[in-house]
């Protein structure tokens, strides 16, 4: 009788064979997953280059000859068994024979030693290969230990998908360099599916998304996995119980596709040898007629019975010559492919071998100098261990040496203690622990004799006001991986070139934590302390970078309390789509913690970052205050532009509070030229330590540019950041729409309707004779933003509304500049929509490296449709730049049309009129003028005469409706006139 839990597995395999049916391979969806069509278009041709580049070069070097004995590869395996808890043999968590069984059938089917090679039709006979791969499970594991080349591990879940592609890998995996990772898994809705092999070319394809290494591999359901001819007592589904599903998915490892190249006939799989079928063969429920010309596209016969098909496992015995030569190309050249011959997995392990795995005394931090050490060591060989001399060096200096006396077997571990010492010196420390000897001689392998550990023993200090001028000596970096992504650099605050900690996180991929410790704080003398830091931080769209602040009491060994945890959106102190350096100091925020539960005690701070390759985290001004500590913090304005229209209520300034306790009441004064205009009072704020509040100054500004200077009058314990200077521009000339600015003077900057303004710096946009120029290539202000912003304009007297431009920018290394175009429908109070973001690539307009466009081809013209402005008085528009030290921005041709179509007509001699022939009585006429003027439009019959006449003003560069009316067909004369230009064209009226 069947036990109830075997009888529930076949139960839910018949569910889940119904539900699929059918071969299944998704391999191609991976591929695909997160990708544009153009950039797997891209990836794939990409690589179909490099192979026919190494197949040329190998024919050359008549390495693909054949020469009557077939080339041998063994191949390393590690099989990770992916169940959910079920007790071994059971359910997912399928037996050591079923794995050893689809080992056989991988290496009887490479080899062409599967007893159904005889069902190979006759006229393919000649094609089919031998590929001379052998498959061996590992004999070592990643640190030497003997394995089986077997892991088991509990995923927690009976089904897994194609989106959970990297969790279900990191459950368990080895370096894809020395192993061909095979996890086996239930799957929903398909058997299987592999990594495709990367090329070694560096041009952009090969990036992260396409390449990584902690994914690369098969994984196949535990019911495709393994045969029935070897292993009967296996569960499989029904029809494919051979095995070859992973023989098929292995394919597509080492470089294979499906052999009708996933679409039609005028789709390949690159391979000359193997037939083009319309589709393939997945809808037949039995073995097709081996001479079946079904699916053939103009071909004899088709090749149904190649392992890269969808039929049945007993369909299938053949992998052709052209698909052998692809996969020895892929085996010896491809990135971790080729690793794969030369890893040290297939190595028995050796006779004499101890490894230290850890140093598990002290942990990360001392508490005090008296150092007891202890070590964990494992017998990685075949022979007992009976004696270990190990010695501990701190910083180089050798602090003890011992000679152990035990009994070891193979594979077993042991914690060993040291003699203590007494350690003085402070600071980050470097434990090094080595095996001198092993049974009084050197051990096999002395790669694993040496394992070092960086140990924090910080000198208590009562004063913390760390601002990252230099990097500080008594602070400590750690990480889990092989560098740490803390540095240092500049990023603008109160000046440009102050200095802060930075995580960069921008586009880097990392599972490991990032630990920055501070030094032991000492609050024995504290009453009320508070823990104060500055964080910045550009969030990207999408991505989760986090940032922890933890708190350690036993010398920064185990970090128990959480006093700040925030991740993307609630993280952010701004938004760029690019590389991240903070402007200045609005894109800084403040965080205040309480420490008094801690008074009295010594306590270790860590800031830890994890990365999701979203932004750079940038963290400055640590300090350590006492209750009472006032800071009031004027950041800038909430118009960084500083245009504003003249009748705008007020103007919003940015305060903080960047000290300890609340602040209810300010007083700050503003005036122009050392000259007090008035003095903004506020109370009953309520304003909480770190948090940030608008106060509002009146408007009571004359038009035109005023240098305002705003500075609190309260006793502050940080005085430099108590005053704020701006340039602001109140501005009365309303411009209508439509409107254009092509820069072939200098008029439009002496007019006084056009605001340029540098928030942080005096470098901004300049004129350049017929465009103006973001010198970001030698201002060297990173992060930096300037805004030039066009006259105030009213979009209340038109249905549509958009603007076009022309940018050019060079492709550089770096494409770290970005330009946003905003638009503020409150008179410059903020700016209340973000119109367009273009940023690197998309901001590229030329490749040829030239930072000055050299002719037309090198601009791109920038569309951008208004219509949510449409009804609107007094609206601004302001380019701002951001400053990523790469490549000029220039811009010209700013036009804003009263249409939201961003192709007219073709205009020639200043008038285009379509269509011609007019079949109604409507036409339209597309006017591109130099200079907005009054316009006359008649239209005359051939003799002359005048049949009717329109006026229009203002007109630039719209589209006009026009209504011909008249009650004859025929030819007609439309006739334009301007200030100074008139314009005749013929038109055909067919109504």
């Amino acid at each position: 009788m069947l036990h109830k839990r075997t009888l529930l597995f076949i139960i839910f395999i018949s569910i889940a064979f119904s539900a699929v049916g059918q071969r299944n391979c998704a391999t191609e969806e991976l591929h695909k997953l997160g990708k544009t069509e153009d950039q797997i278009l891209k990836e794939k041709q990409a690589f179909e280059n490099w192979l026919i580049e190494k197949r040329a070069s190998i024919i050359q070097q008549n390495a693909l000859q054949e020469t009557g004995e077939v080339t041998t590869y063994q191949i390393p395996v590690v099989v990770h068994v992916i169940h959910n808890g079920e007790s071994y043999g059971e359910g997912f968590n399928i037996p050591d024979e079923q794995i050893h069984s689809q080992i056989e059938v991988l290496n009887r089917d490479y080899r062409r030693l599967n007893p159904d090679s005889i069902n190979t039709p006759s006229y393919f006979k000649h094609l089919a290969a031998d590929i001379g791969f052998e498959f061996v499970l590992a004999k070592r594991d990643p640190n030497g230990l003997p394995t089986n080349g077997i892991t088991r591990t509990n995923g927690g879940r009976d089904l897994w998908y194609i989106t959970d592609n990297t969790v279900l890998k990191s459950l368990n995996y080895w370096s894809s360099t020395d192993y061909f990772n095979i996890w086996i898994a239930p799957l929903g809705g398909y058997y299987g599916y592999a990594e495709y092999p990367t090329s070694d070319i560096i041009d952009g394809v090969n990036s992260e998304a396409v390449d990584n290494p902690l994914t690369d591999g098969v994984v196949i359901d535990p019911r495709a996995f393994g045969s029935v001819d070897f292993y009967p007592a296996g569960e499989y589904f029904n029809k494919f119980d051979l095995g070859r599903i992973t023989t098929h998915e292995v394919g597509h490892f080492f470089g294979l596709r499906h052999i009708w190249g996933d679409g039609g006939c005028d789709k390949d799989d690159f391979v000359e040898d193997t037939p083009k079928t319309s589709q393939s063969y997945i809808s037949f429920s039995n073995c097709p007629d081996p001479d079946t010309q079904l699916y053939s596209c103009n071909t004899e016969y088709t090749m149904f019975m190649n392992y890269m098909e969808y039929v049945n496992d007993a369909c299938m015995n053949m992998f052709s010559l052209g698909q052998k030569e692809r996969m020895v190309i892929v085996i010896n050249n491809s990135p971790r492919r080729a690793s794969l011959l030369e890893s040290e997995a297939l190595i028995e392990p050796p006779a004499v071998d101890a490894a230290i795995t850890s140093i598990t005394n002290p942990g990360f931090g001392l508490c005090d100098n008296n150092v007891t050490p202890s070590v964990a060591v494992i017998n990685a060989g075949t022979t007992q261990i009976t004696e270990l001399e190990i010695e501990l060096l701190v910083n180089g200096t050798l602090k003890v040496s011992h000679t152990f006396s035990l009994s070891l077997n193979a594979e077993e571990e042991a914690i060993l203690d040291l003699p203590g010492f007494i350690q003085n010196e402070y600071g980050d420390l470097t434990f090094q622990a080595s095996i001198v000897s092993t049974n009084g001689i050197q051990d096999d392998i002395p790669e694993n004799n040496t394992f070092s550990k960086q140990v924090f023993y910080s000198e208590p200090t009562s004063v913390l006001n760390e601002n990252f001028g230099s990097w500080p000596k008594n602070w400590a970096v750690r990480t889990e991986a092989p560098i740490s992504n803390w540095n240092s650099s500049q990023a603008p605050n109160l000046i440009i070139d102050n200095t802060a900690a930075v995580l960069n996180y921008y586009e880097k991929t990392s599972s490991a934590a990032d630990y920055l410790l501070s030094p032991t704080l000492d609050l024995t003398t504290y009453t009320n302390p508070y823990f104060i830091f500055d964080y910045s931080y550009g969030f990207r769209e999408g991505y989760e970078d986090k940032l922890a602040v933890v708190a350690s009491l036993d010398c920064g060994n185990t970090f128990t309390d959480t006093l700040f945890y925030k991740s993307g959106v609630e993280l952010s102190s701004t938004e760029l789509p690019v590389s991240f350096t903070p402007s200045g100091p609005v894109d800084w925020q403040t965080f205040v913690a309480d420490l008094s539960d801690y008074q009295g005690q010594e306590i270790q701070i860590a800031f830890i970052g994890k990365s999701e390759s979203g932004n750079n985290i940038y963290l400055d001004n640590i300090m350590l205050e006492e209750t009472g500590y006032y800071d009031l913090g004027i950041k800038g304005m909430v118009n960084e532009s500083g245009a504003y229209f003249n009748d705008v209520e007020s103007i919003g300034v940015i305060i903080e509070n960047k000290g300890t306790t609340v602040i209810n009441s300010i007083s700050i004064d503003y005036s122009e030229d050392d000259i007090k205009l008035g003095t903004i009072i506020e109370s009953n704020l309520n304003l909480a330590p770190g948090k940030q509040q608008i106060i509002h100054v009146d408007n009571g500004f004359a038009d035109g540019v005023h240098s305002l200077k705003f500075s609190s009058t309260e006793i502050d314990n940080n005085p430099d950041n108590n005053s704020l200077s701006v340039t602001s521009n109140f501005l009365s000339s309303v411009e209508p729409l439509p409107f254009r600015e092509r820069f072939n003077d200098d008029l439009w900057l002496s007019s006084g309707k056009w605001t340029i303004s540098s928030p942080n710096d005096d470098t901004s946009w300049v004129h350049n004779n017929s465009n103006i120029i973001y010198q970001s290539s030698i201002s060297g202000n990173k992060g930096l933003h300037d805004w030039v912003v066009l006259p105030i304009l009213d979009f209340s007297e038109t249905n549509e509304a958009s603007l076009e431009f022309n940018v050019a920018y060079s492709n550089n290394s770096f494409k770290n500049e970005v330009l946003r175009i905003w638009a503020s429908t409150n008179k410059g109070g903020h700016y209340d929509y973000l119109l367009k973001t273009i940023s690197g690539n998309s901001l590229v307009s030329n490749n040829n490296g030239n930072l000055e466009p050299e002719s037309d081809t090198e601009w791109r013209t920038i569309f951008v449709n208004l219509n949510e402005l449409i009804g609107e008085e007094n609206v601004i528009i302001g380019f701002e730049s951001v400053d990523g030290d790469g490549a000029d921005i220039y811009l010209d041709d700013i036009e804003l049309f009263v249409s939201d179509e961003q192709v007219f007509a073709k205009v020639e001699d200043n008038v285009a009129v379509y269509p011609n022939p007019v079949t109604d009585y409507n036409a339209s006429v597309t006017f591109n003028l130099n200079e907005k003027q009054d316009v006359k439009i008649r239209l005359l019959d051939m003799t002359g005469k005048v049949i009717s006449e329109h006026n229009f003003t203002d007109v630039l560069n719209q589209t006009l409706p026009l209504e011909i009316i008249t009650n004859r067909n025929g030819i007609y004369i439309l006739q334009t006139i301007g200030n100074n230009f008139t314009n005749s064209k013929r038109i055909m009226v067919s109504k």
